[in-house]
């Protein structure tokens, strides 16, 4: 695709770049051994510095030998494309390298998909491998997507995966007031057997993450364990609950204002693009102050912890993760995003416009060692959901989903289906008002 004599597929999404074995005519005497990770697994490479082309660039540029097909000679991924001053016109196929333009070939190779080299294997299932794409992106032109691959591969270190630990910001602790200091303690819930391997699963993983640990500490509030929604595959989760009831009883409140939902919604304006972020278990991301630790103790019928990350269920966490937001965000708020806890959109009336945007609320995120759940992630959406309604350039919509449920929500006859009825229609335009007048009927 580029050069006089050699063809090369150009992979934006790719963090290295590869050169055909057969192409070296000698041997590799001084060479750098690399393990990557790609999408059919892991592969030892050799890296080289190879002359390409003295008239691009004065000195030679860095690859690794692969050989992974005999129709390109090599690969050029975003590390070159980089030092190139790369820039890609996809209206005329051509590309610009240091003053120098050459033609572009498009290709269906699935090459092209397989190779799904990144030292991130997050960002390779996603710009490499459509089936197995954390989100969509066919709504996306060719010069989106070159754009926000961009992007992503600049900021691959905001992304949390499975596989690795989860860090924390320091930028904010979480603290526990309590009116008293007299321990609380309360007896464990007995849950079913069966639930016994899965909490000891989630146990052993909130230890091995620090987000908790071993306690000798007086307190005690007991564990539930609570069904998630089902997953695409239909598998049913579980999810570990602690009962801060009589904790919260005695902590003193902390009146951080929480954002009002409407006037969230109502200053995104009619924006064209709408990047919508979720922060990848946004309270274990928190520091617990260490004076509180103690404070956050259960039990498990294996043993006694507390928590060292902030914990759900606590009364002030909302208030504590908003500041945080709000510190992290700081004059972005309100201009190019809104943040309502770990819920994040950004807006904007152009591309050019939003992808700077991006860059913004990424880079203070990335001050402030945030990460990112990815899977949960839309970029540039001409419309998204958000805090349970449909962003649009033409304005808010309901959440067709919201609506349906509402329609098929059998006649509440307890003061507990009531307020479960009452908070799924909170999303309805002057509730308040409406429910005023039926009571008064």
């Amino acid at each position: 695709m580029c050069g006089k004599l050699l063809s090369f597929l150009i992979d934006t999404g790719s963090t290295i770049s590869l050169i055909n074995n057969y192409k070296l005519k000698s041997p590799i005497f001084k060479t750098n051994y690399i393990n990557i990770k790609t999408i059919k697994g892991n592969v030892n490479l050799n890296k080289i510095q190879y002359l390409y082309d003295p008239l691009l660039t004065p000195g030679k540029l860095k690859f690794y030998v692969f050989n992974f097909s005999d129709k390109f000679d090599g690969l050029i991924g975003f590390d070159i494309l980089k030092v190139l001053n790369a820039e890609i016109n996809l209206s005329n196929n051509k590309i610009r390298l240091n003053n120098k333009i050459y033609d572009l070939t498009p290709t269906n190779e699935e090459q092209n998909y397989n190779l799904a080299l990144s030292k991130n294997p997050e960002i390779a299932e996603i710009h490499h491998n459509k089936k197995q794409s954390k989100f969509r992106l066919e709504h996306l032109n060719e010069e989106e997507k070159f754009e926000l691959q961009k992007i992503l591969n600049r900021f691959n270190e905001l992304f949390h995966a499975d596989s690795k630990k989860l860090t924390f910001t320091s930028s904010i602790k979480h603290k526990i007031n309590t009116k008293h200091e007299e321990p609380i303690f309360s007896k464990l819930y007995r849950y079913p057997q069966v639930h016994k391997i899965e909490v000891n699963k989630q146990i052993k993983e909130m230890l091995e993450q620090g987000i908790i640990r071993n306690s000798e500490s007086p307190y005690c509030a007991p564990l539930w364990v609570v069904p998630k929604k089902l997953d695409s595959s239909g598998k049913q989760k579980w999810r570990i609950v602690i009962d801060y009831r009589k904790l919260n009883d005695i902590t003193t409140n902390d009146k951080f204002p929480i954002p009002n939902i409407d006037d969230i919604l109502d200053k995104l304006g009619r924006s064209m693009y709408f990047t919508t972020l979720d922060l990848a278990k946004g309270f274990h991301q928190v520091e617990l102050d260490e004076t509180s630790c103690a404070k956050t103790a259960f039990s498990t019928q294996e043993g006694h912890y507390e928590f060292t990350r902030m914990p759900f269920g606590l009364k002030n966490a909302p208030a504590t993760f908003q500041r945080l937001m709000n510190t992290v965000l700081g004059n972005l708020i309100g201009k190019i995003c809104m943040v309502y806890l770990d819920d994040i959109i950004i807006f904007s009336t152009s591309l050019q416009e939003h992808l700077q945007a991006l860059c913004q609320v990424l880079q203070k995120l990335k001050e402030a060692n945030l990460k990112i759940q990815l899977d949960k992630c839309e970029f540039l959406k001409k419309e998204t959901e958000f805090l349970g309604h449909i962003v649009t350039q033409n304005g808010i919509k309901p959440n067709p989903n919201k609506i349906q449920a509402i329609i098929n929500f059998p006649i509440p006859k307890t003061e507990k289906e009531i307020k479960s009825f009452l908070g799924l229609a909170a999303f309805i335009e002057n509730l308040s008002k409406i429910l005023h007048q039926l009571l008064n009927h």
